[in-house]
């Protein structure tokens, strides 16, 4: 009998530990973000800046092809929805306000901040802290630079996709199509910057002006991390030498000139490698090689390939090219902004650990000893195929 009343004792306190899903929110009750863009909004009275966050957020029915109820047409799959406030906690808040639907950020794609955030000392880093501190945000979201309004991006209407977001995203991973497109950046990277205070470059996605407006990522924003801002933007042109010169080509093509008509290479494998060459702290070198592999894709030179004499001339060609794109790179951030994104500070710190503890505080600010060192730049260029093959005129 003891143990019998011992059993119901037991099985009636295990029922304390079964309290349900408590916290649960019905999926229908949520609303799931796949974007988000800040922007400046007008300052309050205390001269502090005031930022709005734009969500983009799914519409289930729209994306189904079904129409709202009670409306004719057929239902939009997004809307977007701003708030605003004077810091990113008080705003999430206030978004409770705006929406019926809880933001979700579980399935967030993509974080967009207007280049007029991003100049501000610090906003960029307390923005995106507190999408870090969020614990349904995934490190793997990319994050992008406006360069007008962020918030108008996610209003463009794409002609391929029902989602502007995943049309951007889409662009982003055109790496490999384009030499001016870096690997998309994602947040958790930037994390690992920002938490050692160091620069990067950050993909720019800007609205071109001509037909109607889309949206572009072939450009890099400099973000100092020393001063915790955004300092310029990178030229098409300097955004490949950039790419090239830290080894994040995946793909695209350089157009030559033989004989005062073009040559396109098509580059299928491309690779740097830097090698630093210390001797203290105001004798610091670097030798950059770029190596490339790929193709003739496109040939208005009268000229024949089946010569090995003519190929040399398009791989000489080629070099000179690539060479004179990580050049002007050199030029913009080496010599004028004085700004490491291209991450020479880690082979530095990998080559002499000592002599980068007593310099890293003055390493692209202060005595600035980047700006210091000398970087030398190689190239090597191989075609492998010459393509198709028209016989040339004698």
């Amino acid at each position: 009998m003891g143990k019998r009343i011992s059993y119901i004792i037991l099985a009636s306190l295990s029922l304390l530990f079964l309290t349900g899903c408590w916290d649960q929110v019905q999926i229908e009750q949520r609303g799931f973000v796949l974007g988000a863009a800040i922007d400046l909004a007008d300052a309050p009275s205390n001269g502090d800046p005031s930022f709005a966050l734009t969500y983009q957020i799914v519409a289930p029915g729209g994306l189904g092809g079904g129409k709202a109820q009670g409306q004719s047409g057929q239902q939009k799959p997004f809307f977007n929805v701003t708030a605003r406030g004077s810091t990113m906690f008080d705003i999430t808040r206030n978004m409770a306000s705006e929406t019926s639907r809880t933001p979700y950020l579980g399935h967030n794609q993509l974080v967009i901040i207007s280049s007029e955030v991003a100049k501000i000392p610090h906003a960029f880093t307390n923005i995106l802290d507190i999408f870090l501190r969020d614990h349904e945000m995934r490190r793997t979201v990319k994050v992008l630079i406006a360069a007008d309004q962020a918030k108008g991006v996610l209003q463009f209407k794409s002609p391929t996709a029902k989602l502007p977001v995943a049309h951007i995203v889409s662009i982003a991973e055109n790496a490999r199509k384009n030499i001016a497109i870096a690997p998309p950046l994602q947040i958790g990277e930037v994390h690992e910057y920002l938490l050692i205070g160091r620069s990067v470059a950050i993909p720019l996605i800007t609205m071109s002006s001509q037909g109607k407006k889309k949206p572009q990522i072939n450009r890099m924003a400099v973000y100092h991390g020393p001063s915790e801002r955004m300092v310029d933007i990178l030229s098409n042109e300097e955004t490949k030498g950039l790419n090239l010169i830290k080894g994040e080509v995946q793909g695209g093509a350089i157009t030559v000139e033989i004989k005062g008509e073009s040559v396109v290479y098509e580059i299928r494998r491309a690779k740097s490698s830097i090698v630093p060459k210390i001797k203290g702290k105001d004798d610091i070198k670097f030798n950059v090689k770029i190596e490339t592999e790929g193709k003739i894709a496109e040939s208005f030179a009268n000229i024949d390939y089946r010569d090995p004499a003519n190929v040399s001339k398009v791989e000489k060609k080629v070099e000179k090219e690539l060479e004179r794109l990580a050049t002007v790179t050199l030029e913009k951030l080496h010599e004028d902004l004085q700004v490491d994104v291209f991450d020479f500070a880690r082979y530095v710190k990998k080559a002499d650990y000592q002599l980068w503890m007593s310099i890293k505080e003055d390493w692209d600010s202060g005595k600035n000893y980047f700006s210091q060192s000398t970087i030398s730049i190689q190239t090597d260029t191989v075609v492998r195929s010459e393509g198709a093959v028209i016989d040339t005129e004698e």
